[in-house]
């Protein structure tokens, strides 16, 4: 018998299946950190090009990472 579960998705695991669908620290956003499908959540770094933020879509229910122009 296999140890991998047919109810998974290839390469999945369980943890994946009893996340939230939204994050507490997603749900606690200000409005401000709102912009899009994304919810803005720790900037993970900057360069001369811009600004690199952890976000949440809302849309696909996953992190992502998301780019800001320098201003």
């Amino acid at each position: 018998m296999s140890d991998s579960d047919p109810t998974l998705p290839a390469g999945g695991s369980a943890d994946r299946l009893t996340q939230p669908a939204v994050p507490p620290d997603v749900a606690a956003a200000l409005p401000s950190a709102r912009f899009d499908k994304f919810v803005r959540v720790e900037k993970l770094g900057a360069g001369g090009m811009g600004e690199v933020w952890k976000a949440w879509d809302t849309v696909l229910s996953r992190w992502v990472a998301v780019s800001s122009p320098r201003t």
